[in-house]
């Protein structure tokens, strides 16, 4: 039982962490459980529904962590089948590799302990391998707190007028070549 849940929850930890672990100067930890129990959830339900096909909790385990990963990388997995089956809409794919996966781990002799083993300590490491390079980050905010400005930006007083200075901030801008590419829409003027 052991096993095939621990590879269930790395490999629901790992996107979170990966997010979280390239962000860590402006994220905090909290910030990545709300993906987290998203993905937990969806993850009990796949086990849930595996251990009532498969009577099996190993590979009941199997299966939920396999189509997790699909899951997850659902954008990717899609991107793939649609280049073998351009007709073919992604949530229909899922389907089709969920019950491919149904029909080979339902086989007698596949070693579904041992490759749960395999899938926990593969995305126990990649999860550890993404606060390598975080680790500095992560020990100036334990080890120094920020030290808050006492200037509030409202008081600054300017001498003559104030400087005429726009800011554009374009949170989640897909780049010109998306909006050409999708939208059919030149943004070349406002660049």
């Amino acid at each position: 039982i052991i096993f095939p849940l621990l590879a269930l929850v790395l490999v629901c930890l790992y996107p979170c962490a990966f997010q979280y672990f390239r962000n860590a100067e402006e994220a905090l930890p909290g910030d990545m459980l709300p993906m987290l129990g998203l993905f937990g959830a969806i993850g009990v339900v796949i086990l849930l529904l595996g251990i009532v096909i498969f009577r099996s909790v190993p590979k009941a385990g199997l299966f939920a962590s396999i189509a997790m990963v699909a899951v997850v990388n659902g954008g990717l997995v899609g991107a793939l089948l649609k280049r073998v089956f351009p007709w073919m809409r992604d949530r229909y794919g899922l389907i089709a590799l969920a019950v491919i996966l149904l029909m080979l781990i339902r086989k007698k002799n596949v070693p579904a302990l041992e490759l749960c083993q395999v899938l926990a300590v593969l995305f126990g490491v990649l999860t550890i391998v993404q606060i390598i390079p975080a680790a500095p980050t992560l020990w100036k905010q334990i080890a120094f707190h920020k030290v808050s400005s006492s200037i509030a930006p409202e008081t600054v007083e300017f001498q003559g007028e104030k400087p005429n200075v726009y800011y554009f901030l374009v949170d989640e801008y897909g780049g010109s070549e998306n909006l050409q590419r999708y939208y059919d829409f030149d943004n070349h003027e406002f660049l």
